[in-house]
């Protein structure tokens, strides 16, 4: 992952604590299409920068995550975009313990270049996020015999979340929206 030729010999702790999420990211880039993790708190990731290494549960992918910054809950994993397969049948705030909402990884499925990450979930999804300075594209590929969703988590924002709404344009091909957060 992100200075994978440095980590040799340091355990998944060590490596956490470099707050470095292995996303897809540019230098001085806009945005860091990175997996958030957790560890049953889906308002917490237990990791500043929303990714910790020895959490294998993801919750979602989001624009957001900053590397280093070492602020908690700080600029992370903001409106996480999670990848479901099968019949979605409760609501994701409801699952505060990302039981249902989240899925399982290992590191063997996930790669990491600059500009480009992607996982395998064990949920049977796939994902591909590419970055440039100024703009991200995600690819989620789903198994054929599921029902595929992409659930856009405006509510339990990792930074707080006082009022979202989100939308979904079927003509533009768009999902406007967004969330508040509490001041």
């Amino acid at each position: 992952m992100c200075g994978r030729g440095h980590t040799a010999g340091r355990s998944a702790r060590q490596l956490s604590c470099r707050r470095t999420s292995p996303g897809a990211v540019m230098p001085f880039g806009m945005l860091s299409f990175s997996s958030t993790s957790t560890k049953g708190d889906q308002t917490n990731t237990g990791a500043a920068g929303g990714y910790q290494y020895d959490t294998t549960r993801i919750r979602g992918f989001a624009l957001t995550h900053v590397n280093g910054a070492g602020c908690h809950p700080g600029a992370m994993g903001d409106v996480p975009i999670m990848p479901m397969s099968g019949e979605v049948t409760s609501s994701p705030s409801a699952d505060t313990k990302d039981e249902v909402f989240a899925s399982d990884f290992s590191h063997a499925d996930e790669q990491a270049t600059p500009g480009r990450y992607s996982l395998k979930l064990a949920n049977g999804t796939a994902t591909d996020f590419a970055a440039t300075t100024r703009a991200g594209v995600g690819t989620f590929s789903f198994p054929k015999e599921k029902q595929a969703n992409l659930l856009f988590r405006t509510s339990n924002s990792l930074n707080g979340s006082e009022d979202a709404e989100i939308s979904i344009d079927r003509d533009r091909r768009t999902v406007p929206g967004g969330r508040r957060r509490p001041r």
